[in-house]
C-alpha cells in the first residue's frame, strides 16, 4: 500500500480530535485572534467515522485534523497581542502543549517554554522602566548593562533612614514657635497664627522640588539621559517620612502653643504627599491584582519573587492603612486647629444664622402689621368674632418682635461682646508683658502694677460674663419657647372652638336661607293665584246687580249649578284670603317689587351669603394664627439650640482652662502616631521589596 493511504479514509485516528472535546484558552481576544483560529478550525474540521469492535461505523462525529490546525500555530507568532499576563501566558502555553504536541513534527513551542510557565523576573515590576545605565551611554528602559559600583540595598535603605533621622532631629528644633519667630523675623511663629495653612503647601512644594532636583541630577548623569523626571518625582513621593512624629511634641508646653503650628503644617503636608504617593501605590497594587501575585505560591519559582511579594504586600498594607492615617491626620489638624483658633471664631456659623433670623423675625413682624386690616369690615353680628381674632393676631405679632430682639442679643454676643473680650484679653497680655519687662530691673512701678491689675480684673469680669451669659439667656429663651408652645395649643383650642361655633352658625344660616326660600316660593304661588282672580273682570257693582237679579229667581233654581254671581263672590273671598296670607308673609320684609315678591327677602338672602363668606374668612384667620404660632415655636427652638451650643462651648472652655491640656493633647498625638505609623511601616516594606526587585541587590 502506498504511504499515507489511510489519510484518504474518513476513519477516526490519533491525528484527529472530536470537535466537542476541543477547548480554547480564556485569554484569546474574541474579535481578532480567536476569529482567525476559529476559521482555521473550521477549515480543518470534517465528518469522521467511528468504528466499533467489528469495524462497523457506529457514528459520524465532526473532528479536527490536528496537523492541519496546528501547522500555523506557534508561540510568539500566533496571537501576539493576547495572553500578555503571566497567568494568561501559562494557560496559553499549556493549551498549545496539550493540543499540538501530539502532532508529529510540530515545533510551535520554544525550547524554554516550561520556564515560561512561571512568572518572569521582568514581570515583577508594575512598570517597564528602571533606572539603569548602559555601556553605550544610552539609557533605555530595561537596559541590560549595569554599573558595577551600584550601591547595595542596605546602602539605599540607610540613606532613607538617615533622612528620617535628620528630620526627626531638625523638626523639633527648627519647628518651635519661638525659634521660627526669630528665624523669620516675627513673620511666622506668632501665637494663634494660621500660617500653617500657608507653610503646609510650601512644605509640599519644597518636597516635590527636591524630588525633581534629584531626578534631574540622575538624568544629567552619563548613561541616564532618557530617565523620566516626572515618573521619578511621583515614585519618590512614596518614600517613608518621619516628620509627622512632631505630633508627639504637641503636649509639650501646650499653653504656649510651641508645636501647634508645625504639627498642623507637617500633617497637612503629609496628607498631600500621601495622596500624591497613592498614584504609584495604587498602580502597584492593581498590577499585582491583575497578575494574581497575591495567590499563595504564585511567585515561589521566580527569582526575587519573595522580594516582589514583600513589595506588593507593602503596597496593599499601605492602601489599607492610608485611609486610617489620613483620617487620623485630619482629626489631629482639626483638634490642633481648635486650640489655635481664637475664642470667638467657632461661632462664625452662629453669627450668620443670627443675622438671617433677625431678618426673618423682622419680616414676619411687618407681615403681621399688613395682615391685620384684612379682617376688618365684618358685619355687626360678627363683630365679637372679629375682635377676638384681631386680639389674637396681636400676640404673635408682639412675639415676632420679641424674637427679633432676642436674635439681636445673640448676634451682639457673638460679635460685639466677643470682640470686646478679645480686646480686654489683648490689653491684659500687653500689660503683663510690660510688667515682666519692668520686673527684670527690679520692682515694677506701682502705677504699672495697678494698670495690670485693672486690665486683669476687666478681662476676668468680661470672661465670667461671657461664659455665664449663654446660660442666663437659655433660661429666658426656654421660658419663651414653652410659652409659645402653650400659646399654640391655646390658639388651636380656640380655633377648634370657633370651628364648631362657625359650623353651627353656618348650619343655622343655611337653614334660614332654606326657610326664606320656601317663604319666597309660597309668596310667588299665592301672588300668581291672586293675579288670576283679579283678572276675572268683575267689579263690586256688577256683582251687586247680579245678586239682586238672582234673588228674584225661583227657589227651585237652587238645585242647579252655581250662578255666575255666586262664583264671582266665591272667587273674591278666596282672593281676599290669599292677599291676607301674602301680606302676613311679607310683613316686616320690606317693599314688594313689580312681580309682587318681597324685596326684603332678597336682601336677607344676599346678606346671609355675605355672612357665610365672612365666617369662612374668620376661620382662615384662625388657621393662619395657629400656623404662625407653630413657626414661632420653631424659631424659639432654633434660638434655644444656638444658646445651648454656646453654653456647651463656654462650659468646655472653662473645663479646659481648669483642667490640664496635656492629657487631651497626648490623646491626639497617640491616635495620630498610631494611624501614621502603620502607613510608615507599609512604605518601608514597599521600598525594601522594590529596591531588591529592581535588581540592585
Amino acid at each position: 500500500m502506498p504511504i499515507g493511504w489511510k489519510d484518504s479514509l474518513v476513519l477516526m485516528n490519533s491525528t484527529f480530535r472530536y470537535l466537542s472535546n476541543f477547548t480554547w484558552p480564556s485569554c484569546l481576544n474574541p474579535t481578532n485572534c480567536f476569529q482567525n483560529l476559529n476559521g482555521t478550525l473550521t477549515n480543518c474540521s470534517s465528518i469522521r467515522c467511528s468504528l466499533d469492535g467489528v469495524n462497523n461505523c457506529t457514528s459520524t462525529p465532526t473532528a479536527v485534523d490536528l496537523p492541519c490546525f496546528c501547522k500555523p500555530v506557534s508561540f510568539g507568532k500566533t496571537c501576539n497581542n493576547n495572553c500578555k499576563l503571566s497567568w494568561e501566558r501559562r494557560g496559553y502555553l499549556e493549551w498549545m502543549n496539550s493540543t499540538c504536541t501530539p502532532v508529529r513534527g510540530w515545533g510551535g513551542l520554544p525550547s524554554n517554554w516550561a520556564s515560561l510557565l512561571a512568572v518572569q523576573e521582568s514581570e515583577l515590576l508594575p512598570w517597564s522602566w528602571q533606572i539603569r545605565a548602559v555601556n553605550n551611554s544610552q539609557n533605555g528602559t530595561n537596559a541590560l548593562a549595569r554599573p558595577q559600583h551600584c550601591p547595595s540595598t542596605g546602602a539605599k535603605l540607610a540613606a532613607f533612614a538617615a533622612v528620617n533621622i535628620a528630620m526627626a532631629i531638625l523638626v523639633p528644633v527648627l519647628g518651635r514657635r519661638d525659634v521660627m519667630k526669630k528665624l523669620t523675623l516675627s513673620l511666622f511663629g506668632r501665637r494663634g497664627s494660621r500660617a500653617w495653612l500657608l507653610t503646609g503647601p510650601i512644605t509640599v512644594g519644597l518636597h516635590v522640588a527636591s524630588n525633581a532636583v534629584g531626578a534631574y541630577l540622575i538624568k544629567s548623569s552619563k548613561g541616564y539621559e532618557s530617565v523620566d523626571i516626572g515618573q521619578l518625582v511621583l515614585l519618590w513621593c512614596t518614600r517613608p517620612r518621619l516628620a509627622w512624629m512632631v505630633v508627639a511634641l504637641i503636649p509639650w508646653r501646650a499653653k504656649d502653643s510651641i508645636y501647634f503650628s508645625v504639627a498642623a503644617s507637617t500633617l497637612l503636608a503629609e496628607i498631600v504627599l500621601q495622596v500624591i504617593g497613592s498614584i504609584y501605590m495604587g498602580i502597584a497594587s492593581n498590577y499585582a491584582r491583575k497578575q494574581k501575585f497575591y495567590i499563595a505560591g504564585r511567585l515561589s519559582n521566580t527569582p526575587h519573587g519573595r522580594d516582589a511579594l514583600v513589595m506588593y504586600a507593602g503596597s496593599l498594607l499601605w492602601l489599607v492603612a492610608i485611609i486610617f492615617a489620613i483620617v487620623a491626620c485630619l482629626w489631629s489638624i482639626l483638634g490642633v486647629n481648635r486650640h489655635i483658633a481664637a475664642m470667638g471664631q467657632a461661632a462664625r456659623g452662629s453669627r450668620g444664622r443670627a443675622k438671617r433670623h433677625i431678618l426673618l423675625a423682622t419680616k414676619q413682624h411687618e407681615n403681621f402689621q399688613a395682615r391685620l386690616p384684612q379682617n376688618s369690615g365684618v358685619s355687626q353680628e360678627l363683630d365679637s368674632l372679629e375682635q377676638l381674632l384681631i386680639a389674637e393676631y396681636l400676640r404673635p405679632k408682639q412675639t415676632w418682635d420679641e424674637l427679633s430682639k432676642k436674635w439681636g442679643v445673640l448676634s451682639k454676643y457673638l460679635n460685639k461682646d466677643s470682640e470686646e473680650l478679645k480686646g480686654a484679653r489683648k490689653a491684659w497680655k500687653a500689660q503683663s508683658k510690660q510688667l515682666r519687662k519692668a520686673s527684670r530691673n527690679g520692682p515694677p512701678p506701682a502705677e504699672l502694677l495697678q494698670e495690670h491689675n485693672r486690665a486683669m480684673e476687666t478681662y476676668d469680669r468680661l470672661k465670667a460674663l461671657w461664659r455665664s451669659f449663654p446660660a442666663m439667656q437659655l433660661l429666658e429663651v426656654t421660658g419663651e419657647r414653652s410659652s409659645s408652645a402653650r400659646s399654640k395649643d391655646i390658639a388651636t383650642e380656640s380655633m377648634n372652638t370657633q370651628v364648631e361655633r362657625v359650623s353651627i352658625a353656618i348650619a343655622d344660616l343655611r337653614e334660614r336661607q332654606q326657610r326664606l326660600s320656601n317663604i319666597n316660593a309660597t309668596i310667588e304661588a299665592i301672588t300668581m293665584q291672586l293675579r288670576k282672580h283679579t283678572q276675572s273682570g268683575y267689579s263690586d257693582s256688577e256683582i251687586t246687580k247680579t245678586n239682586l237679579q238672582q234673588q228674584r229667581l225661583s227657589i227651585a233654581a237652587r238645585t242647579t249649578k252655581l250662578l255666575r254671581w255666586q262664583e264671582a263672590a266665591e272667587k273674591r273671598r278666596l282672593g281676599i284670603n290669599l292677599d291676607r296670607q301674602r301680606q302676613n308673609l311679607i310683613a316686616d320684609r320690606g317693599s314688594v317689587d313689580e312681580n309682587g315678591v318681597g324685596s326684603g327677602l332678597l336682601l336677607d338672602l344676599h346678606r346671609d351669603q355675605l355672612t357665610v363668606a365672612q365666617l369662612h374668612s374668620i376661620l382662615d384667620g384662625w388657621r393662619d394664627i395657629v400656623a404662625r404660632w407653630a413657626a414661632i415655636t420653631k424659631e424659639w427652638e432654633k434660638l434655644d439650640s444656638e444658646w445651648t451650643n454656646a453654653r456647651i462651648r463656654r462650659e468646655r472652655e472653662a473645663a479646659e482652662e481648669l483642667a490640664d491640656q496635656t492629657q487631651k493633647l497626648r490623646s491626639i498625638a497617640i491616635k495620630t502616631i498610631a494611624g501614621m505609623f502603620v502607613c510608615w511601616v507599609a512604605q518601608w516594606v514597599w521600598w525594601v521589596g522594590y529596591i531588591r526587585v529592581a535588581g540592585d541587590s
